[in-house]
C-alpha cells in the first residue's frame, strides 16, 4: 500500500519556535480530568509546566529563566514564619510592578519601614486620607513643598508653633483670627520688626491701645496728620497690657506727660481753639 501526501495548501516553515519540541525528548503526564505535567527536555527549549485539567491554572518554567503563575480566581500565600519577596539585581534596570484591579488591604500587627534609595513618588487620583494615633514626623534634609490648587489648606491643633532661620509667606490676601491673645516677640536685641505697605495699614480696637518704647521713638510724615479725640469713657479689659505701661485712664480727654523738653517748629501758622480756658502754667513765658 503507497501512501500520498496532500495537495494544495502552504508550508511556512519555523526553524526557531519559541517553545521547540522534538520527540523523545517531551514527556507529557495526563489525567482523565485534565490534569498534565509536561516535562520537556528538548534542546534550547527545556520546560516544565503544571495545569490543572478543570481551572487551567497553572505554573510555568521556560529554557529563559521565566516563572509564570496564573490562578483564575484566588492566589493565597501564607508562612508560619518569614516570608522574603526579592526581585532584581540592577536598580537602573530591573523594575517590579503591582497592578490590582480593586481594592489593596496591607493590614501590619508590627512596625512598617520603608526605605528607598531613590524617589518615592504617591499619585492618588481620589481622596488621601491618613489617620496616625501617636505622632506625626515629616523630617527633610532639603526643602519641603505644600502646594494645594484652587483648595483649602487647612490645619487645626490645640498648639501650633513654626520654627525656622527665615520665613517667607506671599499672598494676595490674607485674614488672621485670634480669641484670645495675638503675641509677636522678636528676640534679638539687633533684630528690627518692620512693616511695610504700599496701600494703607489700618489699625482698629475696641479695647485699650497700650505702647511701651523704651528707647527713641522717630515719626516721619509726608503728608498730613488728624487726630481726633472724643474723650469717651471706656473701661480698659484686664490683661494684655506691658509691663511699665501706662494703664490708669486720665480725668483730662487728651494727656501726655513728658519728663524734658518738648519743641514744636512750624514753617505756618499755629492756630489753637478752645472752647474754654487755656491755662499754661510755668515759671516764666516767653512770647515773642
Amino acid at each position: 500500500m503507497s501512501f500520498s501526501r496532500f495537495s494544495g495548501g502552504t508550508e511556512t516553515s519555523n526553524n526557531t519556535p519559541d517553545n521547540p519540541i522534538m520527540w523523545p525528548h517531551n514527556f507529557v503526564q495526563a489525567t482523565s480530568c485534565g490534569h498534565f505535567i509536561e516535562m520537556n527536555n528538548t534542546r534550547n527549549g527545556q520546560r516544565v509546566r503544571l495545569v490543572h485539567g478543570k481551572t487551567r491554572n497553572y505554573i510555568d518554567m521556560d529554557v529563559k529563566k521565566n516563572t509564570q503563575i496564573k490562578s483564575h480566581k484566588d492566589f493565597i500565600v501564607r508562612a508560619d514564619r518569614n516570608g522574603v519577596f526579592e526581585f532584581g539585581k540592577d536598580p537602573e534596570s530591573d523594575l517590579m510592578t503591582l497592578t490590582v484591579r480593586g481594592d489593596l488591604r496591607i493590614y501590619v500587627e508590627g512596625d512598617t519601614h520603608y526605605e528607598v534609595e531613590g524617589d518615592f513618588n504617591h499619585r492618588v487620583n481620589g481622596d488621601y486620607k491618613l489617620t496616625v494615633g501617636g505622632n506625626l514626623f515629616n523630617e527633610t534634609k532639603s526643602n519641603y513643598s505644600l502646594k494645594s490648587e484652587g483648595g483649602e489648606i487647612r490645619i487645626k491643633s490645640a498648639t501650633y508653633k513654626n520654627e525656622g532661620t527665615f520665613y517667607n509667606s506671599h499672598f494676595k490676601t490674607i485674614e488672621q483670627k485670634t480669641d484670645k491673645f495675638h503675641e509677636i516677640t522678636q528676640t534679638s536685641g539687633t533684630g528690627t520688626i518692620a512693616v511695610h505697605s504700599e496701600g494703607n495699614t489700618s489699625y482698629n480696637t475696641e479695647g485699650t491701645r497700650y505702647e511701651v518704647t523704651k528707647g527713641n521713638q522717630y515719626n516721619t510724615m509726608f503728608g498730613k496728620v488728624r487726630d481726633t479725640v472724643y474723650g469717651n469713657d471706656k473701661t480698659p479689659i484686664s490683661g494684655g497690657n506691658f509691663i511699665g505701661a501706662v494703664d490708669a485712664p486720665q480725668s483730662s480727654s487728651y494727656y501726655r506727660t513728658v519728663t524734658g523738653d518738648v519743641r514744636t517748629d512750624t514753617t505756618g501758622n499755629m492756630d489753637i481753639n478752645a472752647d474754654g480756658n487755656i491755662d499754661m502754667d510755668a515759671s516764666a513765658i516767653y512770647l515773642n
